[in-house]
């Protein structure tokens, strides 16, 4: 959702179908994403409630290297020198200022840092939003004449993009702690199906199976589940944290990213 007050009317509109079998009905505490209750792909149709783009869910970047980058041209010169450096899982965007000596004026660091966060937005690898980077602004130089607002600013994301594609950025993947109440008699299938889905099982009872599960793996479970226990089974999901995707998935993503951005079919907000 794209904020608090957009979120708050989406969970209101919702209200009605909380109740029909939820699976899933809260928010990812690291980005605007509200997860809305239903059975898979039919309900949610059936019911009127948006799907979700469920071959994003969620992945994050982070990575670390420095570079500068140079926009030259007339009324178009941005020279900015930038450090950037991973910080801990879940601390978010840092930002610091250490030009001296006036190598840049005052009023154009607003410009570098709005550059460097929309280029985080809009992603480098696969599209995928970066997070948990630490950019220190350390030197730079600028023109009287030809230095602008636009100029730092394009400055800094092109020197931001560049830098990650050759930092060997890492995807991180949701990781949900999903539990299943099945009759007995399907609980080895459910166990193997979620080891197959690269889930992690935590605790097995006669009649529940608790695993931790990328929740990318799970996107049509629901179906999935009622087809091989006959619909007698049911599930719940909530978010536990973030882990590194293995490389092979994360190259897949890349491609697929690759492969609809030539056709012109990629619009993430």
């Amino acid at each position: 959702y794209r904020d608090d007050a957009h979120g708050a009317m989406l969970r209101l509109s919702c209200g009605p179908y909380s109740g029909y079998h939820a699976y899933l009905a809260s928010s990812c505490p690291c980005d605007r994403l509200g997860l809305v209750p239903g059975e898979g792909h039919f309900s949610l149709t059936v019911h009127g409630v948006p799907l979700l783009c469920t071959p994003d869910a969620g992945y994050r970047l982070h990575s670390v290297l420095r570079t500068c980058m140079l926009i030259d041209g007339r009324g178009q010169y941005g020279d900015t020198w930038l450090e950037i450096e991973p910080l801990p899982r879940g601390q978010g965007f840092e930002f610091v200022n250490k030009i001296v000596g006036g190598a840049i004026p005052r009023n154009y660091i607003p410009s570098v840092e709005k550059g460097v966060r929309e280029a985080m937005v809009a992603g480098v690898i696969a599209g995928y939003p970066v997070v948990d980077v630490k950019i220190t602004l350390f030197d730079g130089s600028y023109h009287e004449v030809d230095s602008s607002d636009m100029a730092f600013k394009i400055a800094a994301s092109m020197g931001f993009k560049k830098i990650f594609h050759e930092a060997k950025p890492i995807l991180l993947e949701p990781i949900v702690e999903i539990t299943v109440n099945v009759p007995p008699e399907f609980v080895g299938e459910v166990t193997g199906d979620l080891n197959k889905r690269r889930g992690r099982i935590s605790n097995i009872e006669a009649d529940k199976i608790v695993a931790m599960v990328p929740q990318g793996e799970i996107a049509k479970y629901a179906t999935d589940l009622r087809s091989f226990t006959h619909g007698q089974g049911t599930f719940t999901t909530k978010f536990s944290h973030y882990e590194q995707v293995p490389p092979q998935t994360q190259q897949k993503l890349v491609d697929i990213y690759n492969k609809l951005k030539e056709a012109g079919g990629v619009e993430r907000q």
